[in-house]
């Protein structure tokens, strides 16, 4: 909202608030909006949006109870009876103060709106220009001026126009761009340029708004809400290529622009916002789909794993050990060629048979998982590569709509109807937590399931990477879990007492002393198909304990 503008605005609104009482007024998230007694169906709106300040009547505004982080400096409620006495605006700058009178000891005070970009903020002071309170906690300078200096309102009204108080006027960018298109317009026409100005300044106010593309579809098609729409209240020449729409009232203008203006920025950000999501996506897709093809890459051939096995066996009394090879004849060639093939570290001949059997078999179940895996990765990466080619090629309403539930569908989402109200769901009763509950002497938390389904759910759905998980080895028993939620070592101490637990909710209860096997949780994994409670570990430790379930304090009441 330029200089003049507000100027022309101010005149405008005057007589509809003058001598009136505010019998409301609200913060709704970066806007001020005060209710007059008398002015029906409309309500003043201050907008402190730094990117748009604003100040209209509106016949449409914000009635949601959010409110700006910083709204709680001023009360509000104190200007509830006030009568506004006098409207008028500073005539060089973008403030406009309301004095006003309070109906309880005839005092004065002066709401003084500053819709100066960044520093936009709202400003009450006292009859002897005492700064009293501020809006919004925001950066700016306090407005400062002699207002006694000012002109009186209708004159200062009058004068807008008038050549005289052109320099005066701080014009906008808008309109010194106006300026310098008329002025060449009238170095054309063999005219003084420097005319230009005054008469730019002297043309009578016109409720203006200009687009580059017809206000109904603002909204619906991408375009840049600064500049694809501008707001003046004088012809502006330079946009000759834009639609030009006029208005009854300067408040009417503002109101269809800020909203023009609100439609195209909410499309810019949601398109923006798909447009990160789906780049994401694809990203993660394509890792993902990478890492699986390196997989397949690593277990293309399972039978050469089970072909080094059964060279090795029938090798034991020939092949030879040369640093981290086995050399041995190959006897599925027809040449028995010798050939080579890597030893396992601190492996003996009949462990590296084993070892090959075992990746053999790895390798087979392995690409059961990961044929189907791949192919599903790499048909979700190439929809996701198409949602995001569309949505570039036609950034429009129709396909964000359209691609969002494409992307909601892709990414598992359930996509919920626009406009549609969401019903909530009745509450239900928090779930029982689940596995038998300790705390060890060092504070931290022990979880012992009762069941194998417990025990899954414990170790796969609850246990983060870096808690510490225990079994009791070789007896069936409970999975323990140390939760370890700040990721730092955990004391030995809680060590041994997780393990005691360990041993204690397992077949080996009754022993004097039973190993417990320990490790992070991320080098736990599940077999392909495997039942309830089985698990494979990729490495651990082990621990001797005595079994015990004194330990530490039970933090419920779910004890065998």
């Amino acid at each position: 909202m330029d200089n003049l503008f507000l100027s022309h605005l101010v005149v405008e609104i005057r007589p509809a608030i003058l001598n009136k009482q505010i019998n409301t007024a609200s913060m709704v998230d970066q806007n001020l909006v005060l209710g007059f007694d008398g002015l029906i169906g409309q309500r003043l709106l201050v907008g402190l949006d730094p990117a748009s300040p604003a100040l209209y009547l509106a016949r449409r505004w914000p009635k949601s109870k959010s409110r700006h982080p910083g709204a709680s400096l001023m009360k509000l409620d104190q200007l509830n009876g006030m009568t506004v006495t006098e409207v008028s605006k500073h005539p060089s700058d973008r403030f406009v103060r309301l004095t006003l009178l309070s109906p309880t000891d005839s005092s004065k005070s002066h709401l003084v709106l500053s819709m100066t970009g960044r520093a936009a903020n709202v400003f009450l002071f006292d009859n002897e220009n005492v700064l009293a309170g501020r809006l919004l906690n925001r950066k700016g300078s306090i407005p400062e001026w002699n207002w006694k200096d000012e002109p009186e309102a209708d004159d200062s009204a009058a004068a807008v126009g008038e050549g005289s108080t052109a320099p005066l006027l701080r014009l906008g960018a808008q309109l010194e761009r106006e300026a310098s298109f008329r002025a060449e317009q009238f170095r054309d026409a063999g005219r003084n340029p420097s005319d230009a100005l005054g008469e730019l300044l002297s043309e009578s106010p016109k409720a203006l708004v200009y687009s580059s593309i017809p206000l109904d579809q603002i909204g619906t098609a991408l375009t840049d809400p600064i500049k694809s729409l501008a707001l003046s209240s004088v012809e502006l020449t330079h946009l000759a290529g834009y639609s030009r729409y006029c208005f009854e009232t300067l408040s009417e203008a503002a109101e269809r622009y800020y909203a023009a203006r609100q439609a195209a920025a909410s499309l810019l950000e949601r398109l923006s916002t798909l447009r990160r999501e789906l780049t994401a996506a694809v990203r993660k897709r394509g890792a993902q789909l990478a890492s699986v093809e390196s997989d397949l890459e690593k277990y293309a051939d399972p039978d050469r794993f089970r072909k080094f096995g059964d060279l090795i066996l029938a090798s034991l009394n020939s092949a030879r050990i040369a640093g981290e090879s086995i050399r041995l004849i190959d006897y599925f060639d027809p040449e028995q060629k010798e050939i080579e093939i890597p030893l396992p570290p601190k492996s003996t001949l009949k462990q590296a048979a084993a070892h090959y059997y075992q990746l053999h078999s790895k390798a087979r179940r392995a690409l059961e998982d990961l044929v189907p895996r791949a192919k599903k990765l790499r048909a979700q990466l190439d929809r996701l590569t198409e949602l995001l080619t569309a949505i570039t090629d036609d950034p429009s309403l129709s396909t964000l709509t359209r691609m969002r539930a494409e992307l909601d569908k892709a990414l598992g989402k359930q996509a919920s109807k626009s406009g549609a109200s969401i019903q909530k769901r009745p509450k239900r009763d928090a779930p029982k937590p689940q596995g038998r509950r300790f705390e060890s002497s060092d504070g931290f938390e022990i979880i012992v399931g009762r069941t194998d389904v417990e025990n899954d759910s414990i170790t796969f759905r609850i246990a983060g990477s870096q808690d510490v998980w225990l079994h009791a080895a070789d007896y069936p028993g409970s999975h323990v879990m140390i939760r370890n939620p700040s990721r730092q070592a955990v004391p030995h101490r809680t060590i041994v007492e997780a393990a005691q637990l360990a041993a204690f909710y397992s077949s080996a209860k009754n022993e004097k002393k039973a190993a417990v096997h320990y490790t992070q949780k991320k080098f736990v994994s599940k077999p392909p198909r495997a039942k309830p409670g089985l698990v494979r570990l990729s490495s651990f430790k082990t621990v001797m304990v005595e079994p015990n379930r004194r330990v530490g304090g039970e933090k419920n009441d779910q004890v065998e």
